[in-house]
Order: C-alpha cells, then sequence, then structure tokens
C-alpha cells in the first residue's frame, strides 16, 4: 500500500466521489477505483486480529 492510496480514500468522501478524486489528482476515475479496491480487498486478515496459529 501507498501514502497515494490513503490520499485517495480520504479524497473519495471528501470530494463526494471518485470522479472528483481523480479530478483533484489529475488522474483518470479508474485508477482511484482500482487503487482503492486494492486497499480494501487486499488488506490482510490480521487487521481483524491475529490469524489464530499465533494465538
Amino acid at each position: 500500500m501507498d501514502l497515494r492510496h490513503l490520499r485517495y480514500i480520504v479524497a473519495s468522501p471528501r470530494n463526494g466521489s471518485f470522479s472528483a478524486a481523480a479530478h483533484e489528482f489529475n488522474v483518470k476515475q479508474p485508477i482511484v477505483s482500482k487503487r482503492i479496491k486494492e486497499v480494501f480487498f487486499r488488506r490482510p486478515t490480521m487487521s481483524y486480529g491475529a490469524p489464530r496459529r499465533f494465538k
């Protein structure tokens, strides 16, 4: 994950849409959508607690 990904996540609700966030960063909207999707769907399971083998 890159700091830029987090900036896209913060900018989207602030601007009201992925398109407006993309405009703020001078990128195309699919890039913002893809990066946000990467953050939320590729998060390790450790964000919800330690895996069972570590407990």
